[in-house]
């Protein structure tokens, strides 16, 4: 995925590891280069940091100018590192999911508001790099229409898509719960990409029964791309 990517997004590639082994430093390093060459991505520089995962993730993104941070969804349900990252989420995070080779149909799910742009510039950036076509989703709840400012707000996200040159069209899709509404389209509309704006999680939620993002992350089975609301 990120030799598919590398080239339309002319991007500098950065392969980072973390370890707590004082010792394992240098053998890591070693094993990234090892890792890029095989990978395709020879280039590629390679970063060691020292400590907590989670934490040193966030400080690499911090200290430098980095547009995405991609990682592999965590296999058997890890998700603590994950779940540390999305709250405190300085650049948008691309977790891949399966063996994707790249992005061709892209979702991008927009609330009414400030997150929903957010969605829209950097989602629309990303499928005007990679010749991509967008749906833009916005999930209302069962039974009910959509009120003018949702329209009102699609439209605008279609203007700022269209202005990139990118083909697009909206979609609003009733459903029992915006997690459902989601997958739904996703799965129907053979989407490769969801794009999702983050929203901080309200104390007291469980993370897997009420945090959409995770919600989505563990369904889908397709690589979503999660934007803060302040990018």
């Amino acid at each position: 995925l990120v030799r598919t990517l590398e080239g339309p997004l002319n991007a500098k590639v950065c392969l980072l590891g973390v370890t707590d082994d004082a010792d394992g430093a240098e053998p890591l390093r070693a094993a990234l280069i090892e890792k890029a060459v095989a990978g395709g991505v020879p280039d590629a520089e390679p970063v060691v940091r020292r400590g907590d995962p989670a934490g040193e993730v966030t400080a690499e993104q911090l200290q430098s100018l980095y547009d995405f941070t991609l990682l592999q969804f965590p296999a058997g349900g890890q998700v603590e590192t994950l779940m540390s990252l999305l709250e405190s989420l300085p650049t948008p995070l691309l977790v891949a999911q399966g063996e994707p080779i790249g992005f061709r149909r892209i979702l991008i799910c927009t609330a009414v508001g400030e997150p929903g742009k957010a969605d829209v510039r950097v989602g629309g950036w990303l499928a005007r790099r990679l010749g991509a076509e967008v749906t833009l989703l916005h999930v209302l709840p069962e039974g009910a229409a959509a009120p003018p400012w949702v329209n009102a707000h699609l439209n605008a996200g279609l203007g700022t898509l269209r202005a990139l040159e990118v083909p697009s069209r909206s979609a609003v899709r009733p459903a029992r719960t915006a997690v459902q509404g989601i997958l739904a389209e996703a799965r129907e509309g053979g989407h490769d990409l969801i794009v999702l704006g983050r929203h901080a999680r309200r104390p007291g939620e469980r993370p897997f029964r009420q945090d959409v993002t995770l919600q989505i992350l563990a369904d889908a089975e397709k690589s979503v791309l999660i934007v803060p609301p302040d990018e």
